[in-house]
């Protein structure tokens, strides 16, 4: 009976943890963005070559390529639902530093470049996650940090 119930309690225990232990690695889509980020920046300065982010909307990842367009890194995330996505909008410089994510004349875009010389375009990213809608806000020259709109 002992055995049984420490069986359980494990099981319930690991349960959740079990993605980790097999190789899977599961964490919320902003988190995943702020990670794909950080390392588009990291691909290209170490390639001293420009290199794109972009949304897989049909997998939920996010893909950072080569500028000729070769797939270096995916990120999986642990979205699923068709209402899950990011949608990227480019700030113009003269619209920073304070931009509302809901400015309507923002320019949608589907890849984000990031330069070797750690630039990149300031960008809204819009993200529809577990009926939840989030803004965050990347600008290179404020810290370089993905965060909502007036933090």
């Amino acid at each position: 009976m002992a055995i049984a119930l420490m069986t359980t309690m494990a099981t319930l225990a690991l349960g959740p943890g079990q993605a980790l232990f097999g190789g899977k690695f599961y964490e919320p889509l902003d988190e995943t963005l702020r990670r794909a980020v950080r390392e588009a920046r990291v691909q290209a300065v170490s390639r001293a070559s420009p290199v794109t982010l972009e949304w897989d909307r049909d997998a939920y990842s996010l893909v950072i390529r080569t500028e000729e367009g070769t797939e270096i890194l995916r990120l999986d995330s642990e979205a699923g639902s068709a209402n899950d996505d990011i949608v990227f909008k480019r700030i113009r410089p003269w619209e920073r530093p304070e931009v509302p994510g809901d400015n309507p004349d923002l320019d949608e875009c589907d890849k984000l470049r990031f330069d070797p010389d750690r630039g990149c375009t300031p960008f809204i990213a819009q993200i529809h996650y577990a009926g939840e809608n989030t803004t965050l806000r990347y600008d290179p020259l404020s810290n370089l940090r993905l965060e909502a709109p007036g933090q």
